[in-house]
């Protein structure tokens, strides 16, 4: 599996090894180093990787794929050992090597025990594998780099650390610019009996060293404040980071910190796609509304259907196999249909006569039905698509024709089988359906199962479609989308949707006005300046 033209991951031929080889070449794509790692590399993605690297996921059946180890061979015959990096997915690393990479022969024939380069993320199910490779990942990626596991994993505290120093920094200035303005004073009334033109002389030098000395500390604030733009761009605050570097700016524009991070965060607002605003509290505060739980269109585990429970009552309107049905479905779009889901299948009848238009009973629907007695199905969706189709999705993974019962295609493998799920499935009004796997919110065409587009947010696995509501179908447009976490103290972050890429202005003025036009008049409150050093408080 080729992650980039230089790197390259090979895997035994085993599902579970599939699984982990896709997410570590996924998020092998999606990493950005510090940009101090960056800077010294010279290469801001893997993209970028000149080398050649071959990454091996080492399991039981690793040493016995002819594949492999003929792979290994050849790297290691081309002088390339040092380029041979592993991944131990298994609880026996002694069985999981291949014998190449554990011993090397030196040319008199010396047989020399080696310790391959590897990181470990074995564990219970490929699923807490997978997790584990959002640390384990810096280890494959800090040789590929030329830097050290450490230079990575310290990021954020090295941030945390530039802004305290920053801080100690102004406030020492501020006390110099007291003491020598104090000094001048005192200078100037122990000098009482000279000629008042050097009083005078003497006055204006001292107001001169004042006000240079509070340029200073102001542009020292200015260092400060872009270090924490640039913190506020990584934990998603777009909005905050773009308000924060135009406080200085318009005065002071030759500081290249403050410009570098307003660039980076003025690119994320104008990418084509989702990208994220500010965090859910600042968005509503400026008086745009946000969706909550309430106002969304169920609240039941049967996805974005009415669930009726099937009693003694309704069983008699079911001609076939009326005891095997357990939930009846009604749902918008649907009204010539009802849906039963039963221990063996689905069967989708006639509302107005009750006769059974169809039965689909096959290895999907079993895998979908997670208790014997058919009490609770795993991702049922009933979806009726604005250009008039409909679709019935089951296991949230295969597709049929709600009009036969056809079997069509089956959703790309994004993980759906490791997923909760959260008991509302909304339809966008475009027609999209939104899936959530992990922390990652996938958009799909259920036309043909196409990818639309996807958010990524750190540490929050729940959304609210948020956009303009349909008023027939009550459907949002998807254009505005709230990530939060039920279980976390971490904020809620809203994303917005650019269906156009907005083009950015070459010249420093073109892009503060901007992004000033693209904040609509939102502005720092005062907490926000008092936070971020802007204000005096408590």
């Amino acid at each position: 599996m080729k992650v980039t033209d230089r790197i390259e991951i090979l895997y035994p031929q085993s599902e579970d090894a599939k699984y982990i080889a896709k997410a570590l070449r996924e998020k092998l794509l999606s990493y950005r180093p510090p940009r101090t790692v960056a800077k010294r590399a010279g290469e801001r993605s893997v993209r970028d990787i000149e080398d050649d690297w071959l990454i091996v996921i080492c399991t039981e059946d690793t040493p016995r794929d002819a594949s492999i180890t003929e792979a290994v061979a050849s790297q290691i015959d081309a002088g390339k050992r040092n380029r041979i990096l592993t991944v131990l997915a298994s609880d026996s690393p002694a069985e999981s090597f291949p014998e190449a990479l554990c011993f090397e022969v030196l040319e008199d024939g010396t047989r020399v025990e080696r310790e391959p380069l590897a990181c470990n993320i074995a564990a219970g199910s490929p699923a807490a594998s997978v997790r584990k490779l959002n640390v384990e990942r810096l280890r494959l990626l800090a040789p590929m780099f030329g830097v050290s596991f450490d230079d990575l994993m310290n990021r954020r505290r090295r941030s945390r650390r530039a802004v305290i120093l920053a801080v100690l920094f102004a406030a020492l200035t501020g006390s110099f610019i007291f003491f020598f303005y104090a000094l001048s004073k005192v200078r100037i009334m122990n000098a009482q009996n000279v000629r008042v033109k050097e009083e005078l002389a003497k006055a204006e030098a001292s107001e001169k060293e004042a006000t240079d000395e509070k340029n200073a500390a102001r542009q020292a604030l200015a260092k400060s404040v872009a270090i924490r733009a640039k913190t506020a761009l990584e934990d998603e605050d777009t909005e905050l980071s773009l308000l924060l570097s135009l406080e200085f700016l318009q005065e002071e524009a030759e500081v290249p910190e403050l410009i570098e991070i307003f660039d980076e965060a003025l690119k994320v607002r104008c990418r084509k796609g989702y990208y994220p605003v500010t965090t859910a509290r600042a968005y509503s505060r400026t008086g745009r509304k946000l969706r909550g739980l309430s106002e969304l269109t169920s609240t039941t585990t049967c996805g974005n259907a009415e669930c009726i429970r099937v009693d003694d009552d309704t069983e008699a309107l079911f001609a076939e196999d009326p005891e095997d049905i357990t939930y009846i479905y009604k749902t918008y779009g649907f009204d010539d249909l009802i849906i039963g889901l039963a221990r063996h299948g689905f069967s989708v009848y006639s509302a107005e006569t009750h006769e059974l238009l169809y039965h689909v009973h096959d290895k999907n629907t079993d895998l979908a039905n997670v208790t014997p007695a058919g009490t609770y199905w795993n991702g049922f969706i009933a979806a009726a698509l604005p250009d008039g189709t409909r679709r019935i999705v089951v296991d949230l993974m295969h597709v049929y024709d709600a009009e036969t019962g056809e079997y069509l295609y089956e959703i790309e493998d994004y993980g759906q089988g490791i997923v909760v799920n959260k008991g509302v499935a909304e339809l966008t009004k475009e027609g999209y359906f939104p899936l959530l796997i992990g922390g990652r919110l996938v958009f799909l065409d259920l036309r043909d199962g196409s990818f639309e587009d996807s958010i990524y947010s750190v540490g929050r696995t729940v959304f609210y479609l948020s956009g303009e509501v349909e008023e027939e179908t009550g459907r949002p447009t998807g254009t505005v989308v709230y990530m939060s976490h039920f279980y976390s103290s971490i904020p809620s972050i809203v994303w917005e949707y650019n269906r156009e890429e907005i083009p950015i202005p070459e010249d420093l003025d073109g892009k503060i006005e901007l992004a000033v036009k693209l904040l609509a008049g939102r502005t720092l409150t005062y907490t926000e300046r008092r936070n971020n050093y802007l204000e005096e408080g408590e």
